[in-house]
């Protein structure tokens, strides 16, 4: 059994938590992460406010969904996720703690 919560930053008090006991049927779950996050940051819709998370949960689908309810989003990434183009996967002809800055619309991927 998992539990995932919504905390506040300032606090770490939980403000809404959802228990997870498993898949449901015989088929894998999918998207298990982004239905998380938009089931308990319901309550925060067009409030402007800011989702972090880990690499669970992030992805490119995320941010633009969080984005349509007036909410933004930071975290980290796995690096095999298919949206990371090329040129931001590690490279030793990069320097070490060097950036890659890419932009489109109201995305920024670092």
């Amino acid at each position: 059994m998992k539990i995932f919560w919504i905390t506040d930053c300032e606090t770490f008090y939980p403000l809404k938590g959802k228990a997870y006991l498993g898949k449901e049927g015989k088929q894998p779950e999918k998207n298990l992460g982004q239905k998380v996050v938009m089931e308990l940051s319901a309550p925060y819709k067009y409030t402007n406010r800011n989702i972090t998370n880990d690499n669970f949960f992030t992805s490119l689908q995320l941010a633009v969904a969080l984005r349509a309810n007036g909410l933004t989003l930071v975290g980290t990434l796995r690096k095999n996720k298919p949206f990371i183009p090329n040129e931001f996967l590690p490279s030793r002809q990069r320097h070490v703690h060097s950036a890659v800055f890419g932009f489109q619309k109201d995305i920024t991927l670092v």
